[in-house]
C-alpha cells in the first residue's frame, strides 16, 4: 500500500459504509427497537466494535437578555437550545475482520422504559406547554421564554475500526407514537 493509500486508510476514507436500518416510526408503548447495521468494507478491515444509541433530544428557543450599555437596554434574543437523553444503547465488542467488497448485516434491539403519550413526537407541543406553564406560572414580564419546543428521537449507530482516526457512522430519525 502506498504512502497515499496509508493515509487514507488511518483518516478513514473509503475504507467502510455503515448504515443504520430501522422502522421509520415505532410505537412508545412497545419498549423495544430493533433494526440491523450494514456495514460494507472497501478495503479489508478489522471492526474493533459497533455501537447503536437510541436518544430523545428536547430542543426549544429561549429568549436571552444582554444589557446594551450604548442604548443602556436589555436587549433579547431567541437562541435554540437542546438536551438529549439516552433511551436505550446497543453494543457488540465482537471483534472481527473484513475482507474488500464484503458486506455484513448486524441486527440489534434495543429495550427502553415505555415513552408515554405525553412524551411521543406527536404530542411534544403539549407536554412543553405544561412544562412552560409549571415554570414560569405566566409570571415573565413578556410572556414565556420558552417557545418551538420540539420532541424528536433518533438513532445513531457507529463502528470502530483498527488503525482508523474517525468512526463511520449513521443517524436516523424516527417517529415514536
Amino acid at each position: 500500500m502506498g504512502l497515499f493509500g496509508k493515509l487514507k486508510k488511518s483518516m478513514g476514507v473509503g475504507t467502510i459504509s455503515f448504515e443504520l436500518v430501522v422502522p421509520a416510526s415505532i410505537q412508545g408503548s412497545a419498549g423495544q427497537l430493533e433494526g440491523d447495521i450494514v456495514l460494507t468494507a472497501k478495503s479489508e478491515q478489522q471492526v474493533k466494535d459497533v455501537e447503536v444509541v437510541f436518544e430523545r433530544i428536547y430542543t426549544w428557543d429561549e429568549r436571552e437578555s444582554t444589557y446594551n450599555s450604548s442604548t443602556n437596554r436589555n436587549e433579547d434574543r431567541w437562541v435554540e437550545k437542546s438536551n438529549s437523553v439516552e433511551l436505550g444503547k446497543f453494543k457488540d465488542e465482537t471483534a472481527f475482520t473484513m475482507a474488500g467488497d464484503e458486506s455484513k448485516t448486524i441486527h440489534f434491539s434495543i429495550a427502553f422504559q415505555p415513552i408515554s403519550g405525553q412524551e411521543t413526537s406527536d404530542s411534544s407541543d403539549l407536554l412543553w406547554n405544561v412544562l412552560d406553564s409549571a415554570l414560569f406560572n405566566g409570571n415573565s414580564i413578556f410572556g414565556s421564554s420558552t417557545r418551538n419546543q420540539r420532541i424528536e428521537y433518533k438513532v445513531l449507530g457507529d463502528v470502530n475500526l483498527e488503525g482508523v482516526a474517525f468512526d463511520k457512522g449513521d443517524s436516523k430519525k424516527i417517529v415514536v407514537m
